[in-house]
Protein backbone atom coordinates (compact mmCIF):
# COMPACT_ATOMS: atom_id res chain seq x y z
CA UNK A 1 0.00 0.00 0.00
CA UNK A 2 1.09 3.93 -0.89
CA UNK A 3 1.92 5.89 1.84
CA UNK A 4 -0.62 8.37 0.44
CA UNK A 5 -3.55 5.26 0.90
CA UNK A 6 -1.85 4.89 4.60
CA UNK A 7 -2.15 8.62 5.33
CA UNK A 8 -5.92 8.47 3.98
CA UNK A 9 -6.76 5.86 6.07
CA UNK A 10 -5.07 7.43 8.92
CA UNK A 11 -7.06 10.63 8.68
CA UNK A 12 -10.37 8.94 7.77
CA UNK A 13 -10.10 6.08 11.09
CA UNK A 14 -8.69 9.19 13.25
CA UNK A 15 -12.36 10.48 13.20
CA UNK A 16 -16.14 9.39 13.48
CA UNK A 17 -17.07 12.29 11.47
CA UNK A 18 -17.59 12.88 7.80
CA UNK A 19 -14.95 14.82 5.93
CA UNK A 20 -15.52 16.60 2.34
CA UNK A 21 -13.30 15.51 -0.56
CA UNK A 22 -11.90 19.29 -0.75
CA UNK A 23 -10.50 18.66 2.93
CA UNK A 24 -9.06 15.06 2.32
CA UNK A 25 -7.37 16.66 -0.62
CA UNK A 26 -5.99 19.94 0.91
CA UNK A 27 -4.25 17.38 4.39
CA UNK A 28 -2.73 15.16 1.57
CA UNK A 29 -1.76 17.91 -0.78
CA UNK A 30 -3.06 16.05 -3.78
CA UNK A 31 -6.33 16.54 -6.23
CA UNK A 32 -10.14 15.76 -5.44
CA UNK A 33 -9.53 13.71 -8.25
CA UNK A 34 -6.72 11.73 -6.63
CA UNK A 35 -8.30 11.43 -3.65
CA UNK A 36 -12.07 9.64 -5.30
CA UNK A 37 -9.82 7.26 -7.00
CA UNK A 38 -7.38 6.35 -3.93
CA UNK A 39 -11.16 5.95 -2.02
CA UNK A 40 -12.09 3.76 -4.67
CA UNK A 41 -8.69 1.57 -3.93
CA UNK A 42 -9.74 1.52 -0.36
CA UNK A 43 -13.18 0.03 -0.39
CA UNK A 44 -12.27 -3.29 -0.82
CA UNK A 45 -9.45 -3.20 1.32
CA UNK A 46 -11.73 -1.64 4.25
CA UNK A 47 -14.34 -4.69 3.33
CA UNK A 48 -11.64 -7.06 4.04
CA UNK A 49 -11.16 -5.25 7.49
CA UNK A 50 -14.64 -5.59 7.73
CA UNK A 51 -14.95 -2.14 7.93
CA UNK A 52 -17.50 0.17 5.29
CA UNK A 53 -16.56 3.04 3.32
CA UNK A 54 -19.63 5.23 2.99
CA UNK A 55 -19.84 8.47 1.04
CA UNK A 56 -22.45 10.82 0.92
CA UNK A 57 -23.03 13.72 -1.69
CA UNK A 58 -22.91 16.87 -0.03
CA UNK A 59 -21.50 15.71 3.25
CA UNK A 60 -18.56 13.64 2.88
CA UNK A 61 -17.19 10.35 3.42
CA UNK A 62 -16.58 8.49 6.83
CA UNK A 63 -15.59 5.01 7.93
CA UNK A 64 -18.19 2.76 9.53
CA UNK A 65 -17.54 -0.04 11.21
CA UNK A 66 -17.09 -1.88 14.93
CA UNK A 67 -14.33 0.35 17.07
CA UNK A 68 -12.62 -3.09 18.09
CA UNK A 69 -11.84 -3.59 13.78
CA UNK A 70 -11.26 0.59 13.14
CA UNK A 71 -9.14 0.41 16.15
CA UNK A 72 -6.91 -2.47 14.85
CA UNK A 73 -6.60 -0.77 11.63
CA UNK A 74 -5.60 2.01 12.57
CA UNK A 75 -2.53 0.63 14.91
CA UNK A 76 -1.74 -1.43 11.88
CA UNK A 77 -1.48 1.74 9.95
CA UNK A 78 0.23 4.44 12.25
CA UNK A 79 2.68 1.51 12.46
CA UNK A 80 3.58 1.27 8.91
CA UNK A 81 3.83 5.15 8.87
CA UNK A 82 6.07 5.17 11.53
CA UNK A 83 8.27 2.21 9.72
CA UNK A 84 8.47 4.44 6.78
CA UNK A 85 9.09 7.34 7.92
CA UNK A 86 12.04 5.78 9.81
CA UNK A 87 13.56 4.60 6.50
CA UNK A 88 12.69 7.96 4.53
CA UNK A 89 15.82 8.92 7.65
CA UNK A 90 18.23 6.59 6.75
CA UNK A 91 21.74 7.05 5.89
CA UNK A 92 21.04 6.58 2.40
CA UNK A 93 17.67 9.07 2.17
CA UNK A 94 19.17 12.08 3.82
CA UNK A 95 22.60 11.52 1.41
CA UNK A 96 20.21 11.70 -0.87
CA UNK A 97 18.13 14.40 0.27
CA UNK A 98 21.42 16.78 0.78
CA UNK A 99 23.10 15.63 -2.71
CA UNK A 100 19.41 17.04 -3.97
CA UNK A 101 19.17 20.11 -2.58
CA UNK A 102 23.38 20.70 -3.06
CA UNK A 103 22.92 20.00 -7.06
CA UNK A 104 19.63 21.69 -7.53
CA UNK A 105 19.04 24.47 -5.05
CA UNK A 106 19.61 27.88 -5.66
CA UNK A 107 19.61 29.00 -1.84
CA UNK A 108 22.28 28.82 0.38
CA UNK A 109 22.44 25.97 2.36
CA UNK A 110 24.26 25.02 5.53
CA UNK A 111 24.62 22.13 7.79
CA UNK A 112 22.35 23.90 10.58
CA UNK A 113 19.70 23.85 7.72
CA UNK A 114 20.01 20.19 6.37
CA UNK A 115 20.09 18.91 10.34
CA UNK A 116 16.62 20.86 11.12
CA UNK A 117 15.05 19.45 7.72
CA UNK A 118 15.95 15.95 8.14
CA UNK A 119 15.55 16.01 12.24
CA UNK A 120 18.73 14.93 13.35
CA UNK A 121 21.95 16.60 15.14
CA UNK A 122 24.12 18.91 13.36
CA UNK A 123 27.16 15.56 13.92
CA UNK A 124 25.18 13.47 12.18
CA UNK A 125 25.01 15.84 8.82
CA UNK A 126 28.97 16.24 9.08
CA UNK A 127 29.03 12.38 8.89
CA UNK A 128 27.12 11.98 5.85
CA UNK A 129 28.86 14.93 4.48
CA UNK A 130 31.83 13.00 4.18
CA UNK A 131 30.40 10.23 3.15
CA UNK A 132 29.08 12.10 0.66
CA UNK A 133 32.29 13.64 -0.17
CA UNK A 134 33.84 10.18 -0.95
CA UNK A 135 30.87 10.06 -3.46
CA UNK A 136 31.47 13.14 -5.32
CA UNK A 137 34.75 13.02 -5.64
CA UNK A 138 34.03 9.55 -7.58
CA UNK A 139 32.45 12.07 -10.42
CA UNK A 140 35.09 14.83 -10.53
CA UNK A 141 33.30 17.06 -8.23
CA UNK A 142 34.30 18.39 -4.93
CA UNK A 143 32.54 19.32 -1.82
CA UNK A 144 33.30 22.84 -0.67
CA UNK A 145 32.71 24.17 2.97
CA UNK A 146 33.16 27.21 3.23
CA UNK A 147 31.82 29.87 5.86
CA UNK A 148 29.11 27.58 7.14
CA UNK A 149 27.97 27.23 3.73
CA UNK A 150 27.98 24.20 1.51
CA UNK A 151 28.05 23.61 -2.23
CA UNK A 152 29.27 21.16 -4.91
CA UNK A 153 32.12 22.70 -7.38
CA UNK A 154 33.62 21.07 -10.60
CA UNK A 155 33.70 21.43 -14.23
CA UNK A 156 30.08 22.02 -15.74
CA UNK A 157 30.19 18.73 -17.71
CA UNK A 158 30.60 16.82 -14.58
CA UNK A 159 28.12 18.76 -12.53
CA UNK A 160 25.31 18.13 -15.10
CA UNK A 161 26.12 14.09 -15.12
CA UNK A 162 25.57 14.57 -11.17
CA UNK A 163 22.54 15.69 -11.66
CA UNK A 164 21.71 13.27 -14.18
CA UNK A 165 22.55 10.43 -12.13
CA UNK A 166 20.23 11.47 -8.87
CA UNK A 167 17.42 11.47 -11.09
CA UNK A 168 16.15 8.13 -10.66
CA UNK A 169 16.80 8.22 -6.88
CA UNK A 170 14.19 10.66 -5.93
CA UNK A 171 11.11 9.38 -4.66
CA UNK A 172 7.54 10.79 -6.07
CA UNK A 173 5.30 8.88 -4.14
CA UNK A 174 4.87 11.77 -1.51
CA UNK A 175 4.49 14.51 -4.00
CA UNK A 176 1.63 14.61 -6.52
CA UNK A 177 1.27 18.27 -8.51
CA UNK A 178 -1.55 16.64 -10.44
CA UNK A 179 0.91 14.51 -12.57
CA UNK A 180 -0.83 11.05 -12.28
CA UNK A 181 -4.32 12.77 -14.02
CA UNK A 182 -2.02 13.99 -16.92
CA UNK A 183 -0.12 11.11 -18.57
CA UNK A 184 -1.05 12.30 -22.04
CA UNK A 185 1.33 15.40 -21.08
CA UNK A 186 3.95 13.12 -22.29
CA UNK A 187 4.25 10.30 -25.17
CA UNK A 188 7.87 8.84 -25.43
CA UNK A 189 9.10 9.76 -22.01
CA UNK A 190 9.91 6.72 -19.49
CA UNK A 191 6.73 8.14 -17.26
CA UNK A 192 8.44 7.07 -13.90
CA UNK A 193 10.83 10.06 -15.29
CA UNK A 194 8.78 12.08 -16.29
CA UNK A 195 7.26 12.59 -13.13
CA UNK A 196 10.72 13.02 -11.30
CA UNK A 197 11.86 15.42 -13.88
CA UNK A 198 8.78 17.64 -13.41
CA UNK A 199 9.49 17.37 -10.03
CA UNK A 200 13.24 19.01 -9.70
CA UNK A 201 12.87 20.27 -13.39
CA UNK A 202 9.46 21.50 -13.99
CA UNK A 203 9.05 22.57 -17.76
CA UNK A 204 7.38 21.66 -20.72
CA UNK A 205 8.42 17.58 -21.63
CA UNK A 206 5.83 17.69 -24.60
CA UNK A 207 7.24 20.67 -26.47
CA UNK A 208 11.12 18.86 -25.84
CA UNK A 209 9.51 15.63 -27.06
CA UNK A 210 8.22 17.60 -30.09
CA UNK A 211 11.31 19.18 -31.01
CA UNK A 212 13.34 15.72 -31.08
CA UNK A 213 10.64 14.19 -32.75
CA UNK A 214 11.18 16.66 -35.32
CA UNK A 215 15.01 15.65 -35.46
CA UNK A 216 13.92 11.97 -35.91
CA UNK A 217 12.53 12.94 -39.03
CA UNK A 218 14.91 15.56 -40.21
CA UNK A 219 17.59 12.70 -39.88
CA UNK A 220 15.84 9.93 -40.63
CA UNK A 221 16.34 7.83 -37.45
CA UNK A 222 14.33 7.37 -34.90
CA UNK A 223 15.75 6.92 -31.24
CA UNK A 224 15.27 3.89 -28.80
CA UNK A 225 13.15 4.95 -25.86
CA UNK A 226 15.84 5.16 -23.32
CA UNK A 227 18.02 6.77 -25.87
CA UNK A 228 15.04 9.34 -26.41
CA UNK A 229 14.24 10.26 -22.08
CA UNK A 230 17.97 10.49 -22.36
CA UNK A 231 18.04 12.79 -24.57
CA UNK A 232 15.37 14.62 -22.87
CA UNK A 233 16.64 15.03 -19.58
CA UNK A 234 19.96 15.75 -20.36
CA UNK A 235 18.27 19.06 -22.79
CA UNK A 236 16.31 19.59 -19.77
CA UNK A 237 18.98 20.30 -17.57
CA UNK A 238 20.92 21.94 -19.97
CA UNK A 239 18.19 24.56 -20.15
CA UNK A 240 17.89 24.65 -15.98
CA UNK A 241 21.37 25.26 -16.01
CA UNK A 242 21.70 27.50 -18.58
CA UNK A 243 18.34 29.32 -16.52
CA UNK A 244 21.05 29.67 -13.43
CA UNK A 245 23.33 31.41 -15.23
CA UNK A 246 26.46 28.45 -16.45
CA UNK A 247 27.25 27.14 -19.42
CA UNK A 248 29.05 24.02 -20.71
CA UNK A 249 32.78 23.89 -21.85
CA UNK A 250 33.79 22.62 -25.01
CA UNK A 251 37.44 22.54 -26.76
CA UNK A 252 37.93 24.27 -30.14
CA UNK A 253 39.04 21.60 -32.32
CA UNK A 254 35.70 19.77 -30.85
CA UNK A 255 33.06 22.69 -31.47
CA UNK A 256 35.01 23.03 -34.73
CA UNK A 257 34.49 19.58 -35.94
CA UNK A 258 30.29 19.01 -34.83
CA UNK A 259 29.66 22.64 -36.32
CA UNK A 260 29.80 21.02 -39.46
CA UNK A 261 27.34 18.05 -38.89
CA UNK A 262 23.61 17.72 -39.48
CA UNK A 263 22.99 17.14 -36.09
CA UNK A 264 24.28 20.61 -34.81
CA UNK A 265 22.45 22.80 -37.94
CA UNK A 266 19.57 20.97 -36.58
CA UNK A 267 20.22 21.27 -32.42
CA UNK A 268 20.35 25.13 -33.85
CA UNK A 269 17.10 24.98 -34.78
CA UNK A 270 15.44 23.15 -31.79
CA UNK A 271 18.20 26.00 -29.73
CA UNK A 272 16.16 28.77 -30.99
CA UNK A 273 12.63 27.38 -30.44
CA UNK A 274 14.09 26.47 -26.64
CA UNK A 275 15.88 30.46 -26.56
CA UNK A 276 12.00 31.67 -27.78
CA UNK A 277 9.87 29.85 -25.53
CA UNK A 278 11.94 30.61 -22.48
CA UNK A 279 13.13 33.68 -22.88
CA UNK A 280 16.87 32.45 -22.42
CA UNK A 281 20.48 33.01 -24.46
CA UNK A 282 21.69 29.69 -25.75
CA UNK A 283 25.59 30.23 -25.75
CA UNK A 284 26.91 27.99 -29.27
CA UNK A 285 28.98 25.80 -27.05
CA UNK A 286 25.46 24.73 -25.28
CA UNK A 287 24.21 24.13 -28.98
CA UNK A 288 26.82 21.35 -29.32
CA UNK A 289 26.44 19.73 -26.69
CA UNK A 290 22.98 18.98 -27.24
CA UNK A 291 24.51 18.01 -30.91
CA UNK A 292 26.94 15.82 -29.49
CA UNK A 293 23.94 14.27 -27.16
CA UNK A 294 22.45 13.37 -30.27
CA UNK A 295 25.58 11.90 -31.82
CA UNK A 296 25.69 9.62 -29.35
CA UNK A 297 22.27 8.40 -29.10
CA UNK A 298 21.12 5.24 -30.35
CA UNK A 299 18.40 4.60 -32.59
CA UNK A 300 15.95 1.84 -33.54
CA UNK A 301 15.94 2.02 -37.27
CA UNK A 302 19.91 0.83 -37.00
CA UNK A 303 18.72 -2.31 -35.05
CA UNK A 304 16.54 -3.15 -38.53
CA UNK A 305 19.86 -3.32 -40.68
CA UNK A 306 21.78 -6.12 -42.08
CA UNK A 307 24.96 -5.11 -43.19
CA UNK A 308 27.41 -7.36 -45.56
CA UNK A 309 31.23 -7.25 -45.52
CA UNK A 310 31.04 -5.55 -49.11
CA UNK A 311 29.17 -2.39 -47.72
CA UNK A 312 30.91 -2.30 -44.25
CA UNK A 313 33.42 0.50 -45.83
CA UNK A 314 30.47 2.99 -46.47
CA UNK A 315 30.37 2.72 -42.52
CA UNK A 316 34.15 4.31 -42.06
CA UNK A 317 35.32 3.86 -38.55
CA UNK A 318 32.83 2.07 -37.09
CA UNK A 319 32.91 -0.53 -39.60
CA UNK A 320 37.06 -0.83 -39.33
CA UNK A 321 36.80 -0.95 -35.78
CA UNK A 322 33.65 -4.14 -36.00
CA UNK A 323 35.99 -5.90 -38.55
CA UNK A 324 38.96 -6.06 -36.39
CA UNK A 325 37.19 -6.65 -33.30
CA UNK A 326 35.54 -9.75 -34.65
CA UNK A 327 38.93 -11.17 -36.41
CA UNK A 328 40.40 -10.48 -32.47
CA UNK A 329 37.38 -12.27 -31.11
CA UNK A 330 37.76 -15.16 -33.96
CA UNK A 331 41.32 -15.94 -33.61
CA UNK A 332 41.19 -15.92 -29.67
CA UNK A 333 38.35 -18.09 -29.42
CA UNK A 334 38.88 -20.19 -32.73
CA UNK A 335 35.43 -19.84 -33.40
CA UNK A 336 34.87 -18.28 -37.11
CA UNK A 337 32.27 -15.47 -36.92
CA UNK A 338 33.73 -13.61 -40.32
CA UNK A 339 30.05 -14.57 -41.59
CA UNK A 340 28.11 -13.70 -39.36
CA UNK A 341 26.17 -10.84 -40.75
CA UNK A 342 24.26 -10.10 -37.63
CA UNK A 343 27.34 -9.54 -35.33
CA UNK A 344 28.80 -7.20 -38.01
CA UNK A 345 25.63 -4.80 -38.47
CA UNK A 346 25.33 -5.18 -34.39
CA UNK A 347 28.84 -4.39 -34.01
CA UNK A 348 28.98 -1.45 -36.67
CA UNK A 349 25.53 0.38 -35.88
CA UNK A 350 26.16 -0.03 -32.42
CA UNK A 351 29.71 1.86 -32.71
CA UNK A 352 28.41 4.69 -34.64
CA UNK A 353 27.01 6.57 -31.53
CA UNK A 354 29.65 4.68 -29.49
CA UNK A 355 32.56 6.33 -31.19
CA UNK A 356 31.25 9.82 -30.85
CA UNK A 357 30.88 9.23 -27.16
CA UNK A 358 34.18 8.28 -27.05
CA UNK A 359 35.52 10.71 -29.13
CA UNK A 360 34.10 13.49 -26.78
CA UNK A 361 34.20 12.05 -23.24
CA UNK A 362 30.35 10.98 -23.05
CA UNK A 363 29.20 8.62 -20.41
CA UNK A 364 26.79 5.72 -21.14
CA UNK A 365 24.93 4.00 -18.30
CA UNK A 366 24.88 0.33 -18.92
CA UNK A 367 21.95 -0.98 -16.83
CA UNK A 368 23.43 -5.36 -16.96
CA UNK A 369 26.76 -4.27 -16.85
CA UNK A 370 27.47 -6.11 -13.18
CA UNK A 371 25.24 -9.00 -14.55
CA UNK A 372 27.48 -9.39 -17.33
CA UNK A 373 30.78 -9.21 -15.35
CA UNK A 374 29.46 -12.01 -13.39
CA UNK A 375 27.75 -14.30 -15.94
CA UNK A 376 30.32 -13.73 -18.50
CA UNK A 377 33.50 -13.10 -17.15
CA UNK A 378 35.44 -14.71 -19.88
CA UNK A 379 33.09 -13.00 -22.64
CA UNK A 380 33.62 -9.50 -21.26
CA UNK A 381 37.35 -10.05 -21.06
CA UNK A 382 37.70 -10.17 -24.33
CA UNK A 383 35.62 -6.96 -24.99
CA UNK A 384 37.93 -5.42 -22.91
CA UNK A 385 40.88 -6.84 -24.56
CA UNK A 386 39.51 -4.71 -28.00
CA UNK A 387 40.28 -1.63 -26.03
CA UNK A 388 43.56 -1.58 -28.39
CA UNK A 389 41.50 -1.45 -31.50
CA UNK A 390 39.42 1.57 -30.60
CA UNK A 391 43.38 3.27 -29.62
CA UNK A 392 44.15 2.54 -32.73
CA UNK A 393 41.69 4.83 -34.45
CA UNK A 394 40.35 6.87 -31.80
CA UNK A 395 43.71 7.52 -29.62
CA UNK A 396 41.59 6.33 -26.67
CA UNK A 397 39.73 3.73 -24.98
CA UNK A 398 36.88 1.93 -23.92
CA UNK A 399 34.91 2.11 -20.09
CA UNK A 400 33.32 -0.64 -17.96
CA UNK A 401 29.81 0.21 -19.86
CA UNK A 402 31.07 -0.01 -23.61
CA UNK A 403 32.61 -2.90 -23.02
CA UNK A 404 29.74 -4.38 -21.36
CA UNK A 405 27.79 -3.49 -24.65
CA UNK A 406 30.51 -4.94 -26.66
CA UNK A 407 30.31 -8.22 -24.84
CA UNK A 408 26.71 -8.55 -25.47
CA UNK A 409 27.02 -8.64 -29.14
CA UNK A 410 29.90 -11.00 -28.97
CA UNK A 411 27.95 -13.21 -26.35
CA UNK A 412 25.07 -13.67 -28.82
CA UNK A 413 27.05 -14.45 -31.15
CA UNK A 414 29.53 -17.05 -29.96
CA UNK A 415 25.95 -18.64 -28.79
CA UNK A 416 25.27 -18.57 -32.26
CA UNK A 417 28.36 -19.86 -33.84
CA UNK A 418 29.08 -22.71 -31.48
CA UNK A 419 30.12 -25.76 -33.48
CA UNK A 420 27.23 -28.31 -33.38
CA UNK A 421 27.41 -31.91 -31.38
CA UNK A 422 28.42 -34.32 -34.01
CA UNK A 423 26.35 -37.40 -33.31
CA UNK A 424 25.72 -40.99 -34.46
CA UNK A 425 22.52 -42.73 -33.92
CA UNK A 426 22.89 -46.88 -33.11
CA UNK A 427 19.34 -48.26 -33.78
CA UNK A 428 19.06 -52.29 -34.25
CA UNK A 429 15.11 -51.79 -34.26
CA UNK A 430 14.36 -51.74 -37.87
CA UNK A 431 14.41 -48.36 -40.31
CA UNK A 432 10.99 -47.25 -39.58
CA UNK A 433 11.93 -47.13 -35.80
CA UNK A 434 15.04 -45.39 -37.02
CA UNK A 435 13.40 -42.59 -38.75
CA UNK A 436 11.39 -42.06 -36.10
CA UNK A 437 14.35 -41.45 -33.27
CA UNK A 438 15.93 -39.44 -35.96
CA UNK A 439 13.17 -37.15 -36.66
CA UNK A 440 12.25 -36.90 -33.23
CA UNK A 441 16.34 -36.05 -32.00
CA UNK A 442 16.65 -33.56 -34.84
CA UNK A 443 13.32 -31.71 -33.75
CA UNK A 444 13.94 -31.84 -30.18
CA UNK A 445 18.04 -30.90 -29.99
CA UNK A 446 19.27 -28.45 -32.51
CA UNK A 447 22.51 -28.62 -30.80
CA UNK A 448 22.92 -32.10 -32.48
CA UNK A 449 24.16 -32.78 -35.69
CA UNK A 450 22.91 -35.88 -37.00
CA UNK A 451 26.03 -37.11 -38.61
CA UNK A 452 24.13 -40.80 -39.41
CA UNK A 453 22.12 -43.66 -37.92
CA UNK A 454 24.53 -47.07 -37.87
CA UNK A 455 23.60 -50.63 -36.85
CA UNK A 456 25.84 -52.21 -34.19
CA UNK A 457 28.09 -53.42 -37.00
CA UNK A 458 28.28 -50.13 -39.40
CA UNK A 459 29.24 -48.76 -35.93
CA UNK A 460 32.18 -51.00 -35.71
CA UNK A 461 33.10 -49.84 -39.27
CA UNK A 462 32.95 -46.22 -39.00
CA UNK A 463 35.97 -43.81 -38.89
CA UNK A 464 34.78 -40.65 -38.68
CA UNK A 465 34.79 -37.85 -35.96
CA UNK A 466 32.18 -37.98 -33.73
CA UNK A 467 31.20 -36.02 -30.41
CA UNK A 468 28.33 -38.32 -29.10
CA UNK A 469 27.04 -41.80 -29.76
CA UNK A 470 23.14 -42.82 -28.80
CA UNK A 471 21.95 -45.94 -28.74
CA UNK A 472 19.14 -47.99 -28.39
CA UNK A 473 20.68 -51.15 -27.26
CA UNK A 474 23.43 -51.47 -25.18
CA UNK A 475 27.03 -51.18 -26.86
CA UNK A 476 30.26 -53.32 -26.19
CA UNK A 477 32.64 -50.40 -26.78
CA UNK A 478 35.51 -48.31 -25.53
CA UNK A 479 34.08 -45.19 -26.98
CA UNK A 480 31.14 -43.44 -24.40
CA UNK A 481 27.69 -43.21 -25.02
CA UNK A 482 24.41 -42.83 -23.46
CA UNK A 483 21.50 -45.48 -23.74
CA UNK A 484 17.72 -44.76 -24.56
CA UNK A 485 14.66 -46.34 -25.68
CA UNK A 486 13.66 -45.63 -29.17
CA UNK A 487 10.54 -44.03 -28.51
CA UNK A 488 11.73 -41.13 -26.00
CA UNK A 489 10.71 -40.85 -22.93
CA UNK A 490 11.29 -37.71 -20.24
CA UNK A 491 14.02 -39.55 -18.68
CA UNK A 492 15.92 -39.89 -22.57
CA UNK A 493 15.42 -36.70 -23.05
CA UNK A 494 16.94 -35.21 -19.74
CA UNK A 495 19.55 -37.53 -20.30
CA UNK A 496 20.31 -36.13 -23.55
CA UNK A 497 19.99 -32.61 -22.39
CA UNK A 498 22.22 -33.37 -19.57
CA UNK A 499 25.23 -34.61 -22.03
CA UNK A 500 24.79 -31.85 -24.34
CA UNK A 501 25.14 -29.45 -21.72
CA UNK A 502 28.32 -31.05 -20.12
CA UNK A 503 29.93 -31.42 -23.97
CA UNK A 504 29.61 -27.90 -24.09
CA UNK A 505 31.01 -27.09 -20.68
CA UNK A 506 33.97 -29.08 -21.40
CA UNK A 507 34.35 -27.38 -24.57
CA UNK A 508 33.92 -23.89 -23.27
CA UNK A 509 36.59 -24.48 -19.69
CA UNK A 510 39.12 -25.95 -22.56
CA UNK A 511 38.51 -22.65 -24.54
CA UNK A 512 38.69 -20.50 -21.38
CA UNK A 513 42.22 -22.29 -20.36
Amino acid sequence: MEKRHENLLNILLSTNESITISELANSLNVSKRTVRYDLDNLESYLSNANLELVRKPGIGVYIEGDDKYREELLENIRCKIVSKDIEEYSPTYRRKYILKQLLLSNRNITAKNLAEELFVSINTIYKDLDKLEEELSDLNLDLQRERNNLNIEGEESNYREAVFDIIPLIDHIYFNNDLENNKSDVDRIDYDTYVKLKKILDIDYNFLENALENIEEKLNIQFTDIAFTHLVTHIAIAIHRVKEGFSIYMPDQIFEEISKTDEYFLSKELGDMIEEKYDIKLPELEIGYISLRIMGSKNILDEEVIISSKEVDKFGTPGKIAEEIIEFTSDLTNIDLSHDKILLSGLTLHLRPSVNRILYDLPIDNPLLEEIKKQYPEIYGIAWMTDGIFKKYLNKGINDSEAGYIAMHLGAALERNKEKIKTVVVCNTGIGTSEVLHARLEKEFPDLELIDVLSYANLMEYDGEVDLIISTTPLDIDSPYILVRALLGDEDINLINATIDKIYKERYNKWKN
